[in-house]
């Protein structure tokens, strides 16, 4: 019970720092001219999920996706949280472009083959110049497949790495690649790969504009309808009992 406590505490302290980070006015390039971060975003899914294990406190910086928590954030934490997701209404259009500016390499990996080279396809359309090095399937046989893959990944050093593989398993992922050597920048990206094997423009401009890219992947995803129903009617009571943890140990 002590360990999950302080597991809590510590997304939430590290949530706090990453948009201390964010208020400087340089942040973005500070981010992505050094090397070694790697950045993971949180909803009220995946929230549940890693506010039970360390391995937020790992990671460099970790942001906030999706309205409601965005919200419940600016009330108890900071007035100037923002919602930050990898999609294109937030940082992929920014991590893409300075990649695509820079001409860095870069890998992606996650979702099924079949996605991962259309959305590959469709980066490229919309990024002529990006240096896309490598791209992967997120599914494994064998342990022996993950670290080969990993091992490719270190081999090919691209300065950026996008994994789509969901809630830990893509947090573990990274954090095992940058253990394994590799010192570039990475980034989890849900499922960012999955949809941009769509579209890079997944949700219809209204829907973006009136916030309501929750109620649109509640209809047209049934993995998010299971998450939602499981997860979201607790976890306001959950974030907020970690903040007064975090209150009265801070």
């Amino acid at each position: 019970m002590e360990h999950l406590k302080k597991s809590e505490m510590a997304l939430i302290a590290k949530i706090e720092a990453s948009y201390s980070f964010l208020s400087r006015h340089d942040w973005f390039h500070l981010l992505m001219s050094t090397k070694g971060r790697i950045v993971t975003f949180v909803n009220p899914y995946s929230y549940s999920i890693l506010r039970g294990t360390n391995l937020s406190d790992k990671f460099d910086l970790v942001f906030i996706d999706g309205q409601a928590l965005t919200l419940l954030a600016r009330l108890l934490l900071k007035p100037k949280i923002v919602r930050l997701s990898f999609d294109m209404t937030s940082m992929a259009w920014d991590v893409l472009n300075y990649c695509n500016e820079t001409q860095v390499k870069v890998y992606l990996i996650g979702s099924n083959q079949l996605n991962i080279e259309r959305a590959a396809f469709n980066i490229r359309g919309k990024f002529d110049k990006i240096d896309l090095c490598g791209i992967r399937n997120g599914f494994f046989n064998t342990d022996e497949e993950r670290t080969s893959a990993m091992e490719e990944i270190v081999s090919l050093n691209p300065s950026v790495v996008i994994v789509g593989m969901g809630t830990p398993i893509q947090e573990k992922f990274l954090l095992d690649l940058k253990n394994l050597g590799w010192n570039g920048i990475g980034f989890t990206c849900g499922g960012f790969l999955h949809q941009s094997s769509e579209s890079l423009d997944y949700y219809p401009s209204i829907i973006n504009q009136l916030h309501l890219r929750w109620l649109y992947r509640l209809i047209y995803e049934s993995h998010s309808r299971r998450r939602f129903f499981a997860f979201y009617p607790t976890f306001a009571f959950k974030f907020l009992r970690d903040y007064l943890y975090y209150l009265r140990r801070g």
